[in-house]
Formats: C-alpha cells, structure tokens, sequence
C-alpha cells in the first residue's frame, strides 16, 4: 500500500536502490532498481566488463531522489503516484511460456556453475604454483566472458530493432485496413444512395 512514511527512516533506506521505494510502496519500481543495480554489479564482478560501472552512480542517484521526492510531495501528488516496473509498462502484453523460462533458467544455473567450477579450478592451481594465465585458459578465463557479453548485447539490439519494424509494420498495416475500410463504407453507401434514387425513378415513372 503507497503511504508517505517517516522521512528519516526513507532517507536511510534510500541509500539503498529500490529500498526507499519499497518502504514507500511502490514495490514495483523498488524491485526493478534493485534488480538493475545489483544486476549491473554482477555483471562487472563475474564477468569484468568495466564499462557498465558508469551506470551504477547514476541508478544511485536516480533512486535515492527519486525516494526523496516521493516522501516529500504533498498527499494529493502522492496519491496520483503510479506504481509501475520501470522496463517493462504493460505486463498483460507478455507471453511467458513455461517451457522457455524453465530453459533459460536451466542454461542460467549451468553457467553459473560452470563458472564457479572453473574458478575453483583456477584456484586450486595457483594453490599448486601453476600459472595458468600466460595459457590458452587465461584467455578463456578473461577474454571469454566479455566477448560472450558482447555478442549478447548486439543480439538484443537487434531484436529490439527487429521489434520495432514490426511494430511500425503492423500499425502500417492497421492504419491501411482501417482506410480501406472506411473507404469501402463509402462506395457501399454510394450505392445504395443510387440504387435508391433509381428505384424512386422506376416507381415515379
């Protein structure tokens, strides 16, 4: 339930991402920061692609006045607050299919295990005194995850500018039907008009 609260008490939490937002209700927008925020310091810590480090104050600072100002507007602003995920507006759009999201999840945890194996591994070496990243497997061990990282992400540009053509396509296409039916409306009702007339004609005569 959205609520103003104590503002001592959002200002500690809104140190947090997402967790000011919680404590004022809206568990949506809170849980999405969070999961950006940590998301993003996953990525840097397993991965060591470095230039997402940027994003992390700016989401900081987003969330934490985002709290702020929350808490601070009058009752009848706050009551006009939505509460909405930040990326994803429209929920009834999404299909989830059960099948899919179990297969993502399932190649999920074999790469995080697979990792935290080869980690191990690597570890264990070093323990024995051999050196392993002047090898094939120091590459693969840092060179590796950024190039898969990579490749993921022009994947999703392009199915989000694959989505997007779509888009305008099928609003092309409604927008076409919707004047072909209007269109159409037209000669039916110049018809009948002339049918009509003709009819009148015929009885007059």
């Amino acid at each position: 339930m959205k609520k103003q609260r104590s503002k001592f008490c959002n200002f500690c939490l809104a140190c947090i991402p997402g967790a000011g937002q919680m404590y004022l209700g809206f568990f949506k927008q809170g849980i999405s920061l969070m999961s950006i925020f940590m998301g993003c310091c996953a990525i840097i810590s397993l991965i060591g692609v470095d230039a997402i480090a940027f994003a992390l104050p700016v989401i900081w600072f987003y969330a934490f006045f985002d709290a702020l100002n929350k808490n601070s507007l009058s009752a009848d602003e706050f009551s006009k607050l939505e509460d909405d995920w930040l990326i994803i507006k429209n929920t009834d759009e999404l299909k989830f299919n059960v099948k899919k999201v179990r297969i993502i999840a399932a190649v999920i945890l074999i790469l995080i295990g697979i990792n935290s194996l080869y980690n191990g591994a690597i570890s264990f070496c070093y323990q024995l005194g051999i050196d392993l990243d002047n090898t094939v497997f120091g590459l693969i061990r840092y060179a590796l995850p950024k190039l898969v990282f990579s490749v993921l992400i022009i994947g999703a540009g392009i199915y989000l500018i694959k989505g997007k053509r779509k888009s305008i396509y099928e609003e092309n296409v409604s927008i076409d039907n919707t004047k072909l039916d209007g269109d159409s409306e037209i000669i039916e009702d110049n018809f009948i008009e002339n049918e009509k007339e003709a009819n009148d004609e015929i009885l007059s005569d």
